[in-house]
């Protein structure tokens, strides 16, 4: 991935936030602008003294840092590697966001305007790429919903000193970025499934306004390869098909806490709070039997870990879709 322009905030998985602050190190708040601002200028005009520029300049100091509920000087970089939390999203100097996954920039595109001009593919390869735009806005979205809420839980916890907080609620937008996240997910493997059997089409009879799957799509292109259609199989039943579970397991949750449920809390080193939504692990969590009383519950995990997940997994379905519809 190629960024041509410094690199001014990353935010990791379960909402750790790192702003670069002048001296080239990190802080989990950001640092005011260098030089004065516009609100300087007005305290210039009212006779009162601005800001000093280079106090500006230095990065929040450690008045800021307490009032925070942060101990000592606090590198958020480091923090997240000793943890192992995964870099979301880097955000550029020029105010350019860039997506990242485990492969390398989930905002990747294949080339779907190769098919626009197909007479047969070309509104669904439009369509698809409306799909990739709304995936990967609500990606971004959701983790920036992550660090607000870590933030509010550091404030909360400094307000009160408390280092025992474990929940947080009213954190509407977490819940809503998350649910349309999942449901982009679902509608992006879905505009696969019909950029590729309108790529192969197949003589067969179909119920106007009948639901479709992915993989009864995939499984009715045989123009396609045997090679091809096994991998988009494969992706399905690893990832694709959690898609609907977890975003019933969100609203399941709602629905318990009579609205949005509390966030979980975690403190970290020197005050930095994470934050996690907890959902299912694969084991198609809406057929899951109940645990019974006094038995372990379910394995859970983070449902922007597991959206993320499906997120990557369906890019890399639509490059699979996209090449093999250019090449047939």
């Amino acid at each position: 991935m190629e960024i041509d322009a410094p690199i001014q905030r990353v935010v990791f998985s379960r909402g750790v936030d790192a702003w670069r602050i002048p001296d080239d190190g990190w802080s989990v708040i950001p640092a005011r602008p260098r030089g004065p601002t516009p609100a300087d200028a007005t305290l210039a005009a009212l006779g009162l003294r601005p800001v000093d520029a280079a106090r500006a300049a230095s990065g929040p100091t450690a008045e800021e840092h307490a009032r925070e509920g942060l101990e000592g000087d606090v590198d958020p970089v480091a923090v997240a590697a000793t943890h192992g939390l995964a870099p979301r999203l880097l955000v550029a100097a020029a105010g350019t966001t860039h997506l990242v996954s485990a492969a390398g920039a989930l905002g990747w595109r294949a080339p779907l305007e190769r098919l626009f001009d197909d007479p047969g593919l070309g509104t669904r390869a439009q369509r698809l790429r409306f799909l990739l735009d709304a995936m990967e806005h609500h990606a971004a979205r959701a983790a920036e919903s992550y660090a607000a809420a870590a933030a509010a839980a550091r404030r909360t916890a400094a307000l009160f000193g408390t280092r025992e907080l474990t929940t947080l609620a009213g954190q509407t937008a977490l819940f809503v970025e998350l649910d349309a996240l999942l449901s982009a997910v679902q509608r992006t493997y879905l505009g696969a499934g019909r950029l590729l059997a309108a790529a192969y089409p197949e003589r067969r009879r179909t119920v106007p306004g009948a639901a479709v799957s992915f993989d009864a799509l995939v499984l009715g292109t045989r123009g396609a390869s045997a090679d091809l259609r096994e991998t988009l199989l494969a992706a399905w039943d690893a990832h694709g098909v959690y898609a609907a579970a977890y975003r019933r397991a969100l609203r399941a949750r709602d629905a318990a806490a009579l609205g949005h449920a509390p966030v979980r809390l975690t403190r970290l080193a020197c005050g930095i709070w994470t934050v996690s939504v907890p959902v299912p692990t694969p084991g198609r969590a809406s057929e899951a039997p109940r645990p019974a009383r006094g038995s372990r519950a379910q394995p859970q995990a983070d449902a922007l870990d597991r959206a993320w997940t499906l997120a990557t997994d369906a890019m890399r379905v639509v490059s699979h879709v996209v090449y093999a519809a250019a090449q047939r």
